[in-house]
């Protein structure tokens, strides 16, 4: 199994708190590798062993308040 990796720009990310949510958001998501969030640059890095999981991933973000830009 490969590990896929990712970074997406979240705008709406911008403290602590909003990482801290992001991070309770992903990390039960099946296959998740590794979760980094940086409100400095709007940043969620996500690494996963599933690459199909990363439709799970951005809809998560969603939910969690955070929608992913292109």
């Amino acid at each position: 199994m490969s590990v896929v990796a990712k970074t997406f720009f979240c705008p709406d990310l911008v403290s602590q708190a909003d990482e801290t949510s992001i991070l309770e958001a992903l990390q039960d998501l099946p296959g998740i590798e590794s979760v980094e969030a940086d409100r400095v640059a709007h940043t969620v890095f996500v690494s996963i062993a599933n690459s199909n999981g990363m439709q799970a991933v951005e809809e998560a973000l969603r939910d969690a308040g955070f929608p992913p830009e292109e």
